[in-house]
């Protein structure tokens, strides 16, 4: 490391652990074959979310099972994403002092821990730490997942493959999750979502030798905010208000409150099944294309949904807000580092943080409007913010 590094890891106290992290074995896969870092590691973060995806579900409905309070429900559901705040930086410092490799194996052994908690039923204190601990843990494996996949020649396929693979995990758990606590009880369900999540741990040993280059200048600040973050910031914000508000829109226009379970549901599992489908698809596109090009072109389409949405069209309109969403979520990480590939630690990590915190901010706004009945005013003006967004980092920090 030059001196320029940053000096938050000192190098005596870390150099055995990263070389016995990072050493070589015969059973790992070559850097050249497509299943390899990339993929390697978004399968790791797959199987890590698999206990926080069932956990959102199951806490509110099993809390006094697990040991939990009705009162401390909603700060475990959302101190993950606070403590991401602040930690993408810390982990965005951590990667460049140690490099993927171990930070993916420290996530995948940390997301183990905190999953197999949540079926022991301790005090709250641990809960606290449990889960900022997996706020952590989805923050350092998330960025060395989109470090890895930037790093290769066919960007755009390499993001949208492993966003498929990373939400396939969330995906899985949700659908045996609840069959497996109606067959054992929600507090063995988590242990064994555990032992599944255990399996990240070697896996991530398979990772090759770390062969890129970390040695970046970090200042130790947290980059002033461009066009681009803010465009980031407004479509999570966008999809936090639509997920917290769309059963109240469905329900606006008169349906029953069974139709209209039954249709949120539909729409949300879509949500999830675009990100599987379209994250591959939007990849192959951007390479084929340019990648700029498609990822404006999916704002376009969030824009338009949100439009349909603010004029009464609200089941058509959250699927291509859904869709439009799925295809900017796989494509911005390549877009940011395209914007400022020099500094692409700090770039990735910024982008998870002003994600983190739209999406906070939209669920928290979200609960703040289901009082309100003025929504075509609401998604109309979400809509001239995602379009204003848009035409300004077009015009500021996108190169086609």
């Amino acid at each position: 490391m030059t001196q320029k590094s940053n000096k938050l890891f000192s190098k005596p106290t870390t150099t055995m652990f990263v070389n016995t992290l990072t050493a070589k074995t015969d059973s790992q896969l070559p850097p050249a074959s497509f299943w390899g870092p990339p993929m390697i590691s978004a399968l790791v973060l797959g199987l890590a979310g698999w206990g926080d995806a069932l956990l959102y579900p199951t806490l509110p409905l099993n809390a006094a099972q697990l040991g939990v309070s009705l009162a401390w429900v909603g700060v475990l559901l959302s101190i993950n994403k606070f403590i991401r705040l602040g930690g993408n930086y810390a982990v965005a410092l951590a990667i460049n002092r140690l490099g993927y490799k171990p930070m993916v194996i420290l996530g995948a052994v940390l997301a183990t821990l905190t999953t197999l908690s949540y079926g022991l039923a301790l005090p709250i204190w641990v809960w606290l730490i449990a889960r900022a601990g997996w706020g952590m843990a989805f923050a350092a494996l998330q960025i060395c997942v989109l470090g890895y996949a930037t790093e290769e020649k066919k960007m755009g396929v390499h993001l949208g493959v492993s966003k498929a693979i990373h939400a396939s995990g969330p995906m899985l758990a949700l659908i045996l999750g609840p069959l497996l606590v109606a067959w054992t009880n929600v507090r063995i369900t988590f242990i064994l979502f555990g032992l599944i999540t255990a399996f990240a741990i070697p896996l991530a040993f398979k990772l090759p030798y770390e062969s890129y280059q970390m040695d970046q200048t970090m200042s130790g600040k947290f980059p002033k905010p461009r066009w681009l973050d803010g465009l980031i910031f407004a479509t999570a914000l966008v999809d936090g208000i639509l997920i917290v508000t769309l059963g109240i829109l469905l329900l606006n226009q008169g349906l029953a409150e069974a139709a209209v379970l039954s249709m949120t549901a539909l729409i949300l599992a879509t949500k999830r099944l675009g990100s599987l489908m379209m994250g591959p698809l939007s990849g192959w596109l951007a390479d084929r294309w340019k990648l700029p090009h498609v990822f404006l072109l999916s704002m376009g389409g969030l824009v338009i949904g949100l439009f349909l949405i603010s004029t009464g069209i609200t089941v058509l309109g959250a699927i291509i807000v859904f869709t439009g969403n799925a295809v900017h979520l796989a494509l911005s990480p390549g877009v940011v580092v395209s914007a400022k590939r020099a500094e692409k630690l700090i770039a990735l990590s910024a982008m998870a943080t002003w994600r983190d915190l739209g999406t906070a901010c939209g669920a928290l706004a979200g609960g703040l409007l289901l009082m309100q009945s003025k929504s075509a005013i609401i998604y109309l003006g979400l809509a001239t913010l995602v379009l204003v967004m848009t035409l300004m980092t077009y015009r500021n920090n996108i190169k086609p």
